[in-house]
């Protein structure tokens, strides 16, 4: 679905690096704060024209791209265990990670997001549960502190930006809550909103592709509360029903949706499955499938599931699993249901988080445990071919990608 405003196409990598309660602890990089000299990034002019005839999977990126070609310089950010946020040019071409700066971003600033514009980045600090803003420089990417606040909740997990750019919203896992700020003029986290006990163990919220809707999938209730937002205030109101349900003991973490809009895809971290959802008018979610994420015959004792992603195109998604250290691809056909595609190791060990390039080419895997990002080329059929590897000395918990506007 169109947006109601024109945005430059934010393809910056962000990488939180972190830990969380069942996360294996890494060793600290004893170089925080310090810039790592790089080689320039590629810059990138991104042709804006698309088909509004096709079909909407192919069109998925529409609400990312401006009027006019806009040239932009490709970054990824990494949030690290440390307390530092890295950054690394990332050539979309060939999915090289080159070490550029480290930015101090707070305590355990473990899952990051971006504005629409590409000017502002907001992320979690777990460690003294606050939620902090930054600027990020034209051409260069460089991130200055705006200001921190309250996450008012324990243990911040998950922070995301809806589609105006007016509001951040946060999920507290260890507080069970759910809380929106505005954001102001100049970038920085305003008043709380809105929010709500949205259930125990809180652990991702986003506005669905219309923005008229917001999920938070909380582990500890095996559901997900399902609210209408109001973007024009920043609001939550529950939708009735206030809940759609998973199994018992599935443990819902992550959500993420299909750009046409009618469905939601859903990872659930204990039972190590993968959800696919029908979006019904109202907004409210009806389940129609449920499919594993580990291999047939392979044991789920030692695994959790973590994050997922639907490609930009709408015809695959993908999740991450701990433990098997693989991501799990799935293909969508048109009544959103899915099948798999088979498994590809993500090169490291524990992938909390992994990420996918708004062009819809690269996937960068994050392996928390083993210090390391490592990206993949997305095939025309979906499955993915290892490509490069880089160490960042901390355990990373989120990456992503954002083309930041010369």
């Amino acid at each position: 679905m169109k947006s109601s405003h024109s945005l430059a196409l934010a393809a910056v990598v962000l990488m939180g690096c972190g830990s969380e309660a069942e996360a294996v602890p890494a060793e600290q990089d004893s170089a925080a704060g310090e810039d790592v000299a790089s080689s320039d990034t590629n810059v990138t002019i991104h042709d804006t024209s698309v088909d509004e005839t096709s079909n909407p999977m192919d069109s998925a990126m529409i609400d990312v791209l401006p009027d006019t070609a806009v040239a932009t310089t490709a970054y990824v950010y990494a949030g690290c265990g440390n307390g530092d946020i890295q950054q690394l040019g990332f050539d979309v071409a060939t999915g090289e990670l080159t070490p550029r700066a480290k930015f101090p971003g707070g305590s355990n600033p473990s899952f990051l997001a971006v504005d629409p514009t590409a000017k502002y980045l907001y992320a979690v600090n777990e460690g003294s549960s606050e939620v902090a803003a930054f600027s990020i420089a034209k051409g260069t990417g460089a991130l200055t502190l705006l200001n921190r606040v309250s996450s008012m909740g324990n243990g911040p997990a998950f922070v995301s930006v809806d589609k105006t750019g007016k509001f951040v919203l946060v999920a507290n896992y260890g507080g069970g809550n759910v809380n929106v700020f505005k954001i102001e003029a100049d970038g920085r986290l305003g008043a709380r909103t809105g929010g709500d006990a949205a259930g125990n163990k809180s652990h991702s919220i986003l506005t669905g592709p219309s923005n008229k809707f917001a999920y938070v999938p909380a582990l500890g209730t095996d559901s997900i509360a399902q609210y209408a937002f109001d973007d024009s205030k920043g609001t939550l109101t529950a939708l009735s029903p206030a809940r759609a349900s998973t199994a018992a003991g599935a443990g819902p973490r992550h959500i993420d949706f299909h750009p046409s809009g009618a469905f939601a895809f859903v990872v659930n971290e204990l039972d190590d499955t993968i959800m696919s959802f029908k979006i019904e008018t109202s907004g409210a979610l009806t389940s129609q499938q449920t499919l594993s994420t580990l291999p047939s015959g392979v044991s789920g004792a030692s695994n959790s599931g973590a994050d997922i992603h639907v490609h930009p195109g709408g015809k695959f998604v993908y999740s991450s699993n701990r433990g098997h250290d693989s991501i799990a691809m799935f293909s969508i056909d048109a009544a959103g249901k899915l099948a798999s595609l088979g498994h590809e190791p993500t090169g490291g060990q524990r992938p909390r988080n992994f990420h996918i390039d708004p062009t819809g080419q690269i996937l960068l895997a994050a392996n928390q445990a083993s210090n390391n990002v490592v990206t993949f080329r997305i095939g025309a059929d979906g499955k993915l071919s290892k490509l490069k590897t880089v160490s960042l000395g901390a355990a990373p918990a989120y990456v992503g990608v954002v083309h930041v506007p010369m």
